[in-house]
């Protein structure tokens, strides 16, 4: 198992939660760190219920951290910067994507 934290979007997260199979996840990484633009995601109403009751589990048990994105950080500039697409060519990124990438660069700085 990896002692660094993990950053998961919702498309990546979802089809292990759906499957009852998070236990994979605990296998491999110590946390799972998930933006809270994907938290908000993965709890919308159309969300599958078992998604959701599993993500809550993960959350009680301290496997899963909420992180949110605060205004002004360096962060917030590179989530900025990716949804408007000035990383990538004029190509926008998804919002539970970039806000992912700018928490691992963030921690990545604050790990090395």
């Amino acid at each position: 198992m990896s002692n660094k934290p993990i950053f998961y979007d919702s498309d990546v997260l979802i089809c292990f939660l759906e499957i009852d199979e998070q236990k994979i996840l605990k296998k491999l990484f110590s946390k799972v760190i998930v933006p809270e633009i994907v938290y908000v995601e993965l709890n919308r109403k159309n969300s599958p219920q078992n998604v959701k009751d599993n993500l809550k589990v993960l959350i009680g048990e301290g496997f899963v951290e909420i992180e949110k994105i605060e205004f002004a950080t360096p962060e917030y500039y590179d989530y900025t910067c990716m949804i408007e697409g000035y990383w990538t060519n004029d190509q926008p990124i998804g919002f539970g994507e970039a806000a992912t990438i700018a928490l691992a660069i963030k921690h990545f700085w604050y790990c090395s």
